[in-house]
């Protein structure tokens, strides 16, 4: 499982100045989303690094979700994807 730890006060404080949702992610996401990644032709991640990607996926599974982020047909979103493979 995933886990942060103890988040920076500092960065806590600007993710709720600027209304960050978090939302669980299933672990059998986060284990595909690096091979989800590779089929797309992205660069090679971990499931840490693809998080980002699991995160997205669940949301766009969640029509209410989805709608409470303004996700849909036209969205675009930026991705950020870390921790290549040693």
């Amino acid at each position: 499982m995933l886990s942060c730890g103890l988040a920076s006060a500092a960065a806590f404080a600007i993710l709720r100045r600027h209304h960050v949702e978090c939302l669980p992610v299933p672990e059998a996401a986060l284990l595909a989303a690096p091979a989800t990644l590779a089929r797309l032709g992205s660069l090679p991640s971990t499931p840490s690094g693809a998080t980002g990607l699991a995160g997205l996926e669940a949301a766009l599974a969640d029509p209410a979700l989805a709608t409470r982020l303004s996700l849909g047909p036209e969205s675009r979103v930026l991705l950020i994807i870390s921790e290549g493979p040693a």
